[in-house]
């Protein structure tokens, strides 16, 4: 199944977690889906931090096309 298959087989406030690794460092984010097509990124490396993006950006950040650094972190 594809990234794009399993987010929009999500149902409206699911929560997945995404984990991005390194060699031995590790990340984990958390995926909600808010509506068909907007999710948020959940942050907690330093804080709770939320990021707001559409169905295609999701699947780019996901795929490590899009660094967390460049997202606009509420």
């Amino acid at each position: 199944m594809t990234i794009k298959q399993q987010l929009e087989k999500m149902k409206i406030g699911e929560i997945k977690d995404v984990i991005f690794s390194k060699g031995i460092a590790r990340a984990t984010k958390e995926v909600e889906k808010v509506d068909e097509n907007a999710f948020y990124i959940h942050c907690f490396s330093s804080g709770w931090r939320i990021a707001s993006l559409n169905l295609n950006e999701t699947i780019e950040f996901i795929q490590g096309k899009i660094n967390p650094i460049n997202l606009n972190w509420n």
